[in-house]
Formats: structure tokens, sequence, C-alpha cells
């Protein structure tokens, strides 16, 4: 977790990074606002190591769990969450997964 915090705020220097104990997950999730998105949007951020395992199922509990401590995104539900995949290596990469379908947003 520790790598993934230092790695928003001092490398993509985001202002609000909020750590979260979550004891029934075992783990710390973040909850984040990234800069440049309507300040009500928050990321909820779950740092997994490369090597865990992670299923359909694992995901659908995590959205189970995160919901009922009354995490969202824009202050009224959990639409995704933010997978923090890190290696030993320091190598990180984000992955939003949504509960459900969620339609592609149209470009200009």
């Amino acid at each position: 977790m520790r790598q993934v915090y230092l790695d928003l705020v001092l490398v993509k220097m985001w202002k609000q990074v909020e750590p979260i104990p979550m004891n029934t997950l075992e783990n710390t999730v973040l909850l984040a606002h990234e800069p440049d998105t309507p300040t009500d949007h928050r990321l909820v951020i779950f740092p997994i190591h490369q090597d865990d395992a992670l299923s359909t199922a694992r995901i659908s509990q995590l959205f189970t769990t995160l919901r009922g401590a009354n995490l969202t995104n824009d202050g009224e539900q959990l639409s995704k969450i933010t997978f923090a995949i890190h290696s030993p290596d320091s190598t990180i990469v984000y992955y939003h997964v949504y509960k459900g379908f969620n339609n592609k947003k149209e470009q200009p």
C-alpha cells in the first residue's frame, strides 16, 4: 500500500489521498481525488500485489464489502474500483473495474 500511496502523492502529485484501513479485507484502500476531475468524484483504489489471485468472485466480494463500508465514487454509489497492481521492481499499473456493464464514453 505504501508504494501505491507514494506513487500517487509524490510521482503523480495528487493532493487528496486518504488511506482507509479495511480490517475485513486485511488491506488498506485509498480514497483519492484525481486532479482535473469534478471535486465530488473519488477513486476507490485497492492496492494488490502482482502475485495475488484476483477472480470475478473476489471482485464481486470487494464491491460488496466496500459498498458496505459506504465508500463511493461520487457520493451516491460505488460504481468502480481502481486496482493498483504493484510489483517488487516498483512498477504500478492502474485498472478501473466497473460493477456490471459500463458504456464507453463517445469521443467527439
